[in-house]
């Protein structure tokens, strides 16, 4: 059914237009807009200004709509607000692309996400984002989330900057590639390819693969570093507690008295090492398989003399709010 100021209908082309406020219901959705052309042949529907489409789990506000019934795909353009109510994700670009058969869904004009975790949100920004459902081998359906270029994620227990990245918003699972950087607290992660794993919507672990790289610093002078081949980090209540490197270890870590005054410095090289983190600090190292090392006084050391080859502090780089994602978007 379709209500609206005017209604006008080509009985020979079969064409309806209406023009002012116009509702529409029809199999469950509900439609509304300022104007709107339906061409009954062709199956195609065009809906302009102020343009709200809602059915059971999802709505789409933007400027216009453009939609094949027949082959179940549709456009948004111009200030698009797309909202998934039964996953608590919004989408905010200006085009959007999507096909009701497939539930595939591409957002272009640096997107904006939001997704709604318990008390906590992640917000995600990139030039263009996809999502899909892929079948499980047990029949589930699995959605996932591609991120492309200039990609910036904020959420309260890590941040993160890299080309790509691909998120399985039904495991939580973060895969970060091409010059990845992720950070957590006083930490700062890098590798080849990370991935990061949620466990009651926090952060769960962490893993670098090829160039693992960690630099932890609370005052941003002096800084403990971690090379791997791989890296493994596990958290706690938002907090680093064990780390596992595997391949080529070498490590850099002051060592601090009771009031925080710093008093040596150990750099030691081995296959593999435990590293164990007391208040996002390094507590205590076992190092595996011929460790060599050496301590430093500190009154010979410099805060740059301990830098190990590929250190690179990239804190410039790391969103400190969704406000710095929303600064980006309107930047460029």
């Amino acid at each position: 059914t379709a209500e609206s100021d005017r209604i006008i209908y080509n009985s020979a082309t079969k064409q309806l237009s209406t023009i002012g406020i116009t509702t529409i219901q029809e199999e469950g959705r509900l439609i509304l807009a300022d104007r709107s052309f339906y061409d009954d042949p062709a199956d195609i529907a065009v809906f302009v200004g102020n343009v709200c489409m809602s059915d059971s789990n999802q709505i789409i506000c933007a400027d216009s709509i453009r939609y094949n019934e027949k082959m179940k795909v549709g456009v948004a353009l111009g200030n698009v607000v797309s909202r998934d109510t039964s996953n608590d994700v919004t989408l905010e670009c200006e085009r959007l692309d999507y096909n009701d058969s497939t539930s595939y869904v591409v957002a272009t004009g640096r997107p904006l996400m939001t997704s709604v975790i318990n008390s906590d949100s992640l917000f995600l920004s990139a030039d263009t984002l996809y999502t899909y459902s892929k079948d499980t081998a047990n029949s589930d359906s699995m959605r996932i989330l591609i991120a492309h270029k200039n990609v910036r994620l904020f959420k309260n227990d890590f941040q993160a900057v890299c080309d790509s990245l691909v998120y399985s918003m039904t495991d939580s699972l973060f895969q970060f590639f091409i010059d990845p950087v992720l950070w957590s607290d006083t930490s700062q992660f890098t590798a080849d390819t990370i991935q990061a794993f949620l466990a009651n919507e926090k952060i769960d672990r962490i893993e670098l693969q090829q160039k693992a790289f960690l630099i932890n610093s609370t005052d941003e002078i002096y800084f403990n570093q971690i090379k791997g081949r791989t890296i493994t980090a596990f958290f706690a209540n938002d907090s680093i507690r064990t780390m596992r490197v595997n391949g080529n270890g070498e490590t850099v870590y002051y060592i601090q008295d009771e009031q925080k005054a710093y008093i040596t410095a150990n750099k030691t090289t081995c296959s593999r090492m435990l590293v164990v983190f007391d208040k996002n600090q390094v507590k205590d190292i076992h190092f595996y398989t011929q460790p060599q090392g050496r301590t430093h006084p500190m009154k010979k050391i410099k805060p740059n003399t301990l830098q190990m080859e590929g250190f690179e502090w990239r804190i410039t780089e790391r969103p400190k709010s969704k406000d710095d994602l929303r600064q980006l978007k309107q930047q460029e």
